[in-house]
């Protein structure tokens, strides 16, 4: 998935669609014909040297915060620093690939990147322990880092959580939350992608936050009792 470090350093989101795509229409220009962006955002984007599409890589990306659209051969994506850009970036990947009706897609992705503060002074530490306790033979001594990943698959997706400590700060977790889709197949040829996404965002939403909200209370009850067997 995308870097989150394009956008902000303390959290990012992302709504992610891969197929067969052509990086060349994606220009801010035609976002700003088809309505996707405003003339304040079109002439934003164009002053950014960093904007560019390049031959050579194969790859768009333009736009000022808090949005950024990228596009490659394979995979488009647009994100954000400020969660409450989450209705944006759904209505300008609905009106996208509205446009785009003959693109192939393979699947869409929901994305939510945050470095969470915790109560924990050193959050390897109590990743590492938790991790030697479940007994799996893993090697133990001061640790340097740590992550965790789990990957699901439920009904209609699949749900991936990592977390690991954070390097912004020793009190700070990374936690990543993602569900991916497939884009299912229509008789027509054509699925209207804005539908898909909006009717499984509140459910995104819901995970995404149980995750993160979750993950530091664990955290937490282990760095006082840590705290208190220490006291």
């Amino acid at each position: 998935m995308p870097d989150a470090e394009v956008t902000t350093p303390r959290e990012a989101y992302f709504v992610v669609v891969s197929g067969s795509m052509n990086p060349a229409i994606h220009s801010p220009q035609w976002y700003r014909v088809i309505g996707a962006i405003d003339e304040t955002e079109l002439q934003s984007s164009l002053r950014i040297p960093t904007n560019s599409t390049t031959s050579f890589s194969s790859q768009v990306q333009f736009g000022t915060p808090p949005l950024i659209v990228t596009c490659q051969p394979e995979q488009w994506w647009i994100q954000s620093g400020d969660v409450a850009s989450w209705p944006r970036m759904l209505e300008v990947a609905s009106l996208v690939f509205a446009k785009l009706k003959e693109t192939p897609l393979a699947s869409f992705g929901l994305v939510m990147q945050r470095h969470i503060e915790t109560d924990a002074s050193d959050t390897k530490s109590v990743l590492a322990a938790s991790l030697t306790e479940l007994n799996l033979g893993l090697p133990k001594g001061k640790s340097t880092g740590s992550t965790i990943t789990l990957s699901v698959v439920e009904q209609d997706y699949e749900a991936t959580a990592s977390l690991q400590p954070s390097y912004l700060s020793e009190r700070s977790v990374f936690v990543l939350y993602q569900r991916q889709y497939e884009v299912p197949k229509a008789p027509s040829g054509y699925v209207d992608l804005g539908d898909l996404v909006k009717a499984r965002f509140d459910q995104f939403r819901l995970g995404s936050q149980t995750v993160c909200t979750d993950i530091v209370a664990a955290v937490n009850t282990r760095a006082a009792k840590k705290a208190k067997s220490n006291g």
